[in-house]
């Protein structure tokens, strides 16, 4: 089974968004939002749906890669914010490979990812490399993938 990660979207970096979202907080495609530790991360949305694919080459147009939660803490802080948030969809976020013992390994960073981030359900899939999509709160968690079309996703 072939377990390897695909290639991070390579682009010219858009300086129009870019600068739209450091003077604004927001541009065409989404808007920056902040956690409570202070980090900063873009919410992409698309109302028809959107690929993993294309949101990876937005993050990368506007210099950023979609996001990973390398410590729990990470995660801890993004998840306490999305809590909040009146939205309940499934979201992409990067990508990650499965290790074959119940661990996966971001693509990018190569580290692993924290315990109960993915469901257990999903680990060992068929497939090696998944377009990570998880739950945010307020929806069934216990969907083991979306139901419908995915419309959000977040880049850091």
């Amino acid at each position: 089974m072939d377990r390897s990660c695909r290639p991070q979207p390579t682009c010219t970096v858009n300086s129009f968004s870019v600068s739209s979202l450091n003077l604004w907080g927001y541009n065409s495609d989404g808007d920056i939002v902040k956690t409570k530790n202070g980090k900063k991360y873009f919410i992409g949305l698309d109302e028809s749906s959107i690929s993993y694919d294309s949101a990876a080459l937005i993050c990368c147009k506007l210099n950023m890669s979609m996001a990973e939660f390398t410590t729990q803490e990470s995660w801890d802080n993004f998840y306490a914010f999305a809590k909040v948030q009146t939205f309940s969809s499934w979201n992409f976020f990067g990508q990650t490979t499965d290790n074959g013992n119940k661990t996966d390994t971001w693509c990018k960073s190569g580290t692993l990812v924290p315990d109960g981030i993915i469901p257990e359900r999903l680990y060992n899939l068929t497939c090696g490399t998944k377009s990570l999509a998880i739950l945010t709160p307020g929806g069934n968690r216990s969907y083991t993938a979306p139901t419908s079309k995915i419309h959000r996703y977040f880049c850091e």
